[in-house]
Parts: structure tokens; C-alpha cells; sequence
């Protein structure tokens, strides 16, 4: 069986939390997180929201980020690699993009 090393896409997450009743925010403030860092989390790397997310959907966060963690070991990777902490494109962004 091959190694799964996609990310599972935002809209994903968001989804799975909404049919379980929740949202970013709700985790955020459960959690003592900032503002927008379960959200954030999607996107770029941290520890505990993954794992806050993860539990919440009852999944490891193996499941959901799998280019975050070493394939063969199963550790998370530290440091993450720099491909982890750049932006991915947004569909509204590239829209815009080419109607200019």
C-alpha cells in the first residue's frame, strides 16, 4: 500500500467539524488558542491545534497533515520543511489573478 502524503484540504477539515457541531472558533477558545489558530492550522504547522483538531474529529493527525510527520517513523518532523509554511493558492485568489 502507498505512503499518503496529501494534506487533506481545508474545506475538508471545516466540513468534518460542521457535521460534528463544530467550528474553528469554538476549538480556539476551548483550546485557549488566539484567534484564528485552529483555522491557521490548516494552512501552516502547530503542534497542539493539529492535535486539538485531531481529537475533535477523533482522527490522528497523522490522518489529516501526513507531509508533517516522518512517513517511515510516523514522528513528527522538526523542523517542519519550508514546502509546510508556504501559502498554498486559494481558488478566489487566482480567480482574480486572471480576470486582471
Amino acid at each position: 500500500m502507498a505512503l499518503k502524503t496529501k494534506d487533506r484540504a481545508p474545506h475538508w477539515v471545516r466540513f468534518m467539524l460542521n457535521q460534528k457541531g463544530l467550528t474553528f472558533a469554538l476549538i480556539d477558545r476551548a483550546q485557549g488558542f488566539r484567534a484564528g489558530i485552529a483555522c491557521l492550522t490548516c494552512r501552516r504547522p502547530c503542534a497542539a491545534a493539529e492535535q486539538a483538531i485531531a481529537d475533535a474529529l477523533g482522527l490522528d493527525p497523522r490522518e489529516i497533515w501526513p507531509s508533517r510527520f516522518d512517513p517511515r517513523t510516523g514522528a513528527r518532523l522538526s523542523p517542519q520543511p519550508m514546502q509546510n509554511y508556504r501559502d498554498r493558492h486559494r481558488l478566489g485568489t487566482s480567480q482574480k489573478a486572471k480576470a486582471a
